[in-house]
C-alpha cells in the first residue's frame, strides 16, 4: 500500500523535540530559553582559533628568532647571547673547531687564510666561505667544541659595507673660520666629510678668495678655472688655485689686497689643483716688430682688441708667431706689466694674422676681477674643496657656506679625530653617515682610478687598507674574498682627501693569524674623556 508522505510540520516537530531533549540533557531543563549548544559551539570555535594563532606565533618566532645550529661548513659564527665572534674551521678530519676573534672582519680574514691553503683562487668573489653571512648560534650549542687561541686584527673595521651600507661617492674637506679671522690670526677647524652631497653653494667666476696658509708668508688666489685654459691636468677641476706674487703687477690687476686674505689649512689648499703662479706676465720678444703684417704698427707683447657683432670684445696678445686669444682681464694683466697700449681694430684687421695656439701663462689667469666686497669669514665661515664622481667622471670644485649653514648635515655631529694621518697631518673632525662606510680606490688621477690601493673608510674616520703576505693572493683578492664584491666596481676617491684620515691596521689574512693570550693597548694609545659619565667637567680649581 502507498506510504503516507511526511509533512513539513512533522519534520519541524521532530527537530523541536530533539532540541528539547538536548536542552534537557545539557541544561537539565526542557524549556528552551536559549540555544542549548550555542555557547558550547562558540567556545569550541574560539578555542580552535586561539590554538591556530598560537601555532602561527610559534612558527614566526622560530623563523624570525631561530635558536640556530652550528654550521656544517666553514664560516663566521656569532654567539647569540654573548655576542662573541668566531671563525668556524673544519680540520682535516672534518671536525669543527672555533677560533675566537675580535670582529667579523678578522673572522673572514682567518677563514680566507685557511681556505685552499691560502691560495688566491679562494678569493675570487663572494662565494668563498669567508664571504658568507655570519650564523647566529645559541651559546649552548657552542659548548664543548674545540677552540684555538684568540686570533685576528684587534682594530679591524666593524662593518664590511655592501649595497645600501655604502655611502655615495662624495668627498669634501672643509675649513671653518672663527668670526674674527684675519690673514694673520684665526685657526680654521678642518673637517673631512664622506657621503654628503651639495654642501653649501658653489663659487662662480665673480667669487675669488685670496688665502694664506701661513699667516701672510704666502698668498694664493682660488678662482673658477678660465675657459681659456687647456691644461689637461685640470680638465676635471672647475676651480683652481694660483700662487700670487703680491708685489707684482698681477696683484694690482686683480685688485688683490693682503688685508682681504683669509686663513686656509694646508689640507684644503692641497686638495685644490694648482695652476701657474700669478706674477708679472712676460711675453718673449716684447717690444719687437713682428715678422707678420699687423695693423696700427703694433709690437710683440701688445694687445689687439676687436668688437664682435654681439657687442662682446675679443682680445689678442701678439707673440713672435702670431695672435693669441686671451680673456680681456688677462690682456689687462699683460698691459699692466709694461704699460703697453691696446689697439682697437676691426675684425677684418686681424684675419690675416696667423693664430698662435701655443700655451701662455696668462691662459690660466682669472677671466675677471672679483665683484663687490670680498666675502668675509663672518658671513661665509666655511670653504670646502668638494670632490664627486658624476657619470663615472671625477669632478672637483669649491663650495662655501653662509654662517647659518653648517657643513655637517643638520642634527648630526661629526666625529672628533685625535690621531694624525700617516703624513702627520691632523684634521679636527670627520663625518660620514653613521651605520655606513665606504669602499674606494685611492686615486691621484684618472690614470689610477681603477688601479689605486683599496680602502674601507669607517664612520669613525679611520681608513683600512688591504695587503697580502700569502703567496698567490693579491690585495684585490683579499677585498673580494671577505665579501666586498668585484674589485673592478670600487669607485675612485681623491687621494688629497683620503690621505688626511688616520690609518688603521692593514687587512692582511696572514696578519689575522696572529694569536693572543691577552691584548693590552699601549699606554699612549687613545684619550680619556674630560669628565666621567654623570660628572660635570671641571673648569678650574682652587
Amino acid at each position: 500500500m502507498p506510504s503516507t508522505p511526511t509533512s513539513k510540520s512533522q519534520v519541524q516537530a521532530y527537530r523541536f523535540m530533539l532540541k528539547r531533549m538536548e536542552s534537557a540533557l545539557v541544561r537539565k531543563d526542557s524549556v528552551m530559553m536559549h540555544d542549548p549548544m550555542g555557547s558550547h559551539m562558540r567556545s569550541a570555535v574560539v578555542g580552535v582559533l586561539l590554538a591556530m594563532v598560537a601555532a602561527i606565533g610559534f612558527v614566526l618566532f622560530a623563523v624570525l628568532s631561530p635558536a640556530g645550529s652550528v654550521p656544517e661548513s666553514n664560516g663566521v659564527v656569532i654567539g647569540k647571547q654573548s655576542g662573541a665572534v668566531y671563525a668556524l674551521i673544519n680540520d682535516a678530519n672534518n671536525k669543527p673547531r672555533l677560533v675566537p676573534t675580535f670582529n667579523v672582519t678578522s673572522a673572514r680574514l682567518i677563514l680566507l687564510a685557511n681556505s685552499s691553503g691560502g691560495g688566491g683562487a679562494s678569493a675570487q668573489g663572494g662565494s668563498s666561505p669567508a664571504a658568507a653571512a655570519p650564523s647566529v648560534v645559541d651559546d649552548d650549542a657552542l659548548q664543548g667544541l674545540p677552540r684555538d687561541k684568540k686570533q685576528g686584527i684587534v682594530d679591524g673595521p666593524q662593518l664590511l659595507p655592501v649595497g645600501p651600507q655604502r655611502v655615495s661617492n662624495d668627498w669634501a674637506v672643509c675649513d671653518t673660520l672663527p668670526d674674527n679671522a684675519t690673514a694673520t690670526s684665526g685657526t680654521p677647524t678642518t673637517t673631512v666629510l664622506g657621503g654628503v652631497p651639495n654642501i653649501g653653494n658653489e663659487i662662480d667666476s665673480s667669487d675669488q678668495f685670496l688665502v694664506t696658509p701661513n699667516a701672510g708668508k704666502d698668498y694664493y688666489l682660488i678662482f673658477r678655472k678660465s675657459q681659456y685654459s687647456h691644461n689637461p691636468e685640470l680638465k676635471n677641476s672647475a676651480v683652481v688655485k694660483a700662487k700670487v706674487d703680491m708685489s707684482s703687477s698681477a696683484a694690482g690687476t686683480y685688485q688683490l689686497r693682503k688685508q682681504d686674505a683669509r686663513p686656509i689649512s694646508s689640507a684644503v689648499l692641497n686638495a685644490i689643483p694648482g695652476t701657474i703662479d700669478m706674477t708679472a706676465p712676460d711675453i718673449i720678444g716684447h717690444g719687437q716688430t713682428p715678422s707678420y703684417s699687423v695693423p696700427a704698427g703694433a709690437k710683440i707683447g701688445e694687445i689687439l682688441r676687436t668688437k664682435q657683432l654681439d657687442g662682446s670684445t675679443q682680445s689678442y696678445v701678439l707673440t713672435a708667431t702670431g695672435k693669441h686669444l686671451v680673456s680681456p682681464q688677462a690682456a689687462q694683466a699683460v698691459e699692466d706689466v709694461h704699460g703697453s697700449p691696446k689697439h682697437d681694430v676691426g675684425s677684418n684687421d686681424v684675419v690675416g694674422i696667423p693664430d698662435d695656439t701655443s700655451y701662455l701663462p696668462v691662459d690660466d689667469y682669472p677671466t675677471q676681477v672679483a665683484s663687490g666686497t670680498p666675502l668675509s669669514s663672518a658671513d661665509y665661515p666655511s670653504m670646502c674643496a668638494v670632490w664627486s664622481y658624476p657619470n663615472n667622471a671625477p669632478s672637483l670644485t669649491v663650495r662655501i657656506t653662509q654662517n647659518h649653514q653648517p657643513v655637517v648635515p643638520a642634527g648630526k655631529a661629526p666625529m672628533k679625530l685625535s690621531n694624525p694621518s700617516t703624513a702627520g697631518q691632523l684634521v679636527s673632525n670627520f663625518y660620514l653617515p653613521t651605520g655606513q662606510a665606504a669602499v674606494v680606490r685611492d686615486s691621484t688621477s684618472s690614470a689610477d682610478a681603477a688601479a689605486g690601493p683599496i680602502y674601507i673608510i669607517s664612520d669613525l674616520g679611520v681608513k683600512y687598507g688591504f695587503a697580502s703576505s700569502l703567496t698567490g693572493m693579491t690585495p684585490d683578492q683579499v677585498a673580494a674574498g671577505i665579501g666586498l664584491g668585484d674589485p673592478t666596481s670600487y669607485p675612485p676617491a681623491p687621494d688629497a682627501i683620503i690621505r688626511l684620515l688616520p690609518q688603521g691596521t692593514a687587512l692582511d689574512p696572514a696578519a689575522a693569524l696572529r694569536t693572543y693570550d691577552t691584548m693590552q693597548p699601549p699606554a699612549t694609545a687613545g684619550n680619556y674623556p674630560n669628565s666621567l659619565p654623570g660628572q660635570q667637567q671641571q673648569t678650574g680649581g682652587n
